[in-house]
């Protein structure tokens, strides 16, 4: 699996606006966010992938439970069968 370009952008701009936030928020964070900006930095890509993980793990249980029922036209033609009998 690879990360996509868009996604490490997206990354790292949600990643500088929130140290942006703290720097200027909190004064006495400056510090930590000083230091601890190179490493989030650097771990774009594998929390990006992380997320997309989490992503698709869900998407893949929401189509998995919509192929398990049948569709609506199904069900009610069984309805009018079972009715009209």
């Amino acid at each position: 699996m690879n990360c996509s370009p868009k996604t490490m952008i997206r990354f790292g701009a949600a990643i500088g606006i929130g140290l942006t936030a703290v720097y200027l928020a909190f004064p006495e964070a400056r510090e930590f966010v000083v230091a601890g900006a190179p490493i989030l930095l650097a771990l774009i890509c594998p929390v990006s992938m992380i997320v997309m993980m989490f992503v698709m793990k869900s998407n893949g249980r929401r189509k998995n439970s919509t192929e398990q029922m049948p569709p609506a036209s199904l069900a009610k033609a069984s309805e009018a069968a079972s009715s009209a009998a």
